[in-house]
């Protein structure tokens, strides 16, 4: 039967496998073309091929669950959330399209939505 809840000492693993991830070379499986890290094993050359989804190591398959797969999850849910806020600051910056009646967010400095913006390219002729 397998246990898939984690120890304190999996959770600081798994913290200090986010904080590296930049650290690790990735791929990208030929077959299934699901993208990969390999994170670095406890022996001397050894590496596993892990995602947020699984990964290749000895507890992952005893257990369903590793401090490599969970490191890469919170890696790539701290990669969006940092996507995500970049994304909200920039619709803040822009604001709200400014032609009346207009509810979408402007794009860039034109202060119009992607629609009104080629509308008015088009009205210029560029």
């Amino acid at each position: 039967m397998t246990q898939n809840s984690l120890t304190k000492q999996t959770h600081e693993k798994a913290d200090r496998i986010a904080s590296r991830i930049s650290t690790f070379n990735r791929g990208t499986d030929k077959t299934t073309g699901i993208r990969f890290y390999l994170v670095p094993g406890l022996e001397p050359g050894s590496a596993h091929r892990a995602t947020a989804l699984g990964c290749t190591c000895d507890g992952f398959v005893r257990r369903a669950i590793c401090s490599h797969q969970v490191g890469i999850a919170r890696a790539e849910q701290q990669l969006e959330a940092a996507r995500i806020a970049v994304a909200q600051a920039n619709r803040v910056l822009y604001g709200q399209c400014c032609v009346e009646g207009c509810v979408f967010a402007a794009v860039g400095t034109s202060k119009r939505c992607a629609e009104h913006l080629a509308a008015l390219r088009d009205q210029l002729g560029i």
